[in-house]
């Protein structure tokens, strides 16, 4: 099958190919090398860059059980560093499995996970067996979530293993993960695949926040906002940005790297319980958001400011009472208690003139001395109840 235009073109001698197979393509040129590519959906075969004579070129590559089966593209890449031209052509071919190439069963051992995060360190292990037998000293290769081949290490008892660091930026998709296994017993060449599917999904994210260290506030205080924030892992966030959403309105944050800050002013619309979400965004997608309460009450100032209408009324009352109530009663107090001194006094003086006259218990001269007396109080006690 042709595909391609211009100077640039590919072509396979066949459409389909048995592992162990030479693959053998042709193809027009005008650059001085052609860079050739095969592919596996993502999975790199192999790469090389070839010579362009005479305007065509032509490359060969001999397939093993080591490599994957199914549909292949066969890409060539010429660049024209004359002009700074690019031209790309491809051709589709597929690569079918022998009965040998399938003999070794091959199971996953880890990773265990369907979903595993960007930026997360996983094991690929396998174990390779014969009838029930492991098969040791074999060669076994995988393909990352990034298409590069991987060799994984012989650990003994027909297991093979790999660590692996997942790409922050790879590309939030089904990672096929197809590991396949050779091994040659005197001659005799037998291999083995398997695949297993995992999700790759958004690196998680982990959000501090510092400061405010108290949910209590009032109106006109500014609530300073310092977060910190970190891949899971403790790694530093590359190209990160924050934002900051309150009142229903999103602000940018400042800072960069880990650390962000932000100023929100308080005022009298913000009374009660509100809500601050601070949102996280590195430079490849990954994202988390978290969110907190406050609560804003009215402060000291406005109080006295709200209530100063009352207190003004309040203290006119008590100076009313201060100064025309209470004087008030007190005169009426006094003049009730001179009121009862004059009854009295009069009863007295009653009394002292029939012991006298009547009765003869006075003397003359201590009667006169007496009698002086009650009358020249009862005098004064009139003149301040104005009696006369």
């Amino acid at each position: 099958m042709l595909l391609g235009a211009s100077a640039l073109s590919i072509e396979s001698e066949q459409e389909e190919y048995f592992k162990g197979e030479e693959i053998v393509i042709t193809g027009s040129c005008d650059s001085e090398t052609v860079l050739i590519a095969f592919l596996n959906a993502t999975r790199d075969v192999v790469e090389e860059t070839v010579d362009c004579e005479e305007n065509a070129f032509s490359y060969s590559y001999q397939t093993s059980f080591l490599d994957p089966a199914g549909p292949w593209w066969l890409n060539a890449l010429a660049i024209k560093p004359i002009k700074y031209s690019m031209e790309d052509a491809q051709t589709r071919i597929r690569v079918k499995p022998v009965r040998d190439s399938e003999y070794y069963l091959i199971r996953f051992l880890s990773p265990s996970e369907r979903t595993i995060a960007r930026y997360t360190d996983t094991d690929i292990s396998v174990r390779v067996t014969d009838a029930e037998e492991n098969v040791d000293g074999a060669k076994v290769v995988a393909w990352d979530a990034q298409g590069e081949k991987l060799e994984l290490t012989a650990l003994g008892a027909g297991k093979y293993g790999a660590q692996y660091s997942i790409p922050i930026d790879t590309s939030l998709e089904e990672w096929g993960i197809i590991v396949t296994a050779e091994k040659d017993i005197n001659g005799v060449v037998r291999g083995g695949e398997a695949r297993v599917d995992v999700s790759i999904g958004n690196t998680p994210i982990e959000i501090e926040i510092v400061k405010p260290d108290t949910k209590n506030f009032e109106i006109g205080n500014t609530v300073a906002l310092e977060i910190k924030a970190s891949y899971f892992n403790g790694k530093p966030l590359q190209g990160a940005i924050a934002k900051v959403s309150f009142r229903k309105k999103e602000s940018d944050m400042q800072g960069a790297g880990s650390t962000f800050t932000h100023n929100i002013e308080l005022d009298k619309d913000d009374i009660g319980a509100k809500k601050i979400v601070v949102l996280v965004m590195d430079r490849f997608g990954n994202s988390k958001s978290t969110e907190f309460d406050i609560i804003i009450g009215e402060s000291l100032f406005s109080k006295v400011i709200e209530a100063a209408p009352f207190a003004i009324i309040t203290l006119v009352i008590l100076a009313a009472v201060f100064f025309l109530v209470l004087p008030q009663r007190k005169k009426s107090t006094k003049i009730s208690g001179l009121g009862k001194r004059k009854k009295s006094l009069e009863k007295d003086i009653e009394k002292l003139q029939e012991e006298y006259f009547e009765e003869g218990k006075w003397g003359v001269e201590a009667y006169n001395k007496r009698i002086g007396e009650l009358e020249a109080e009862l005098s004064e006690v009139k003149k301040q109840l104005k009696i006369r």
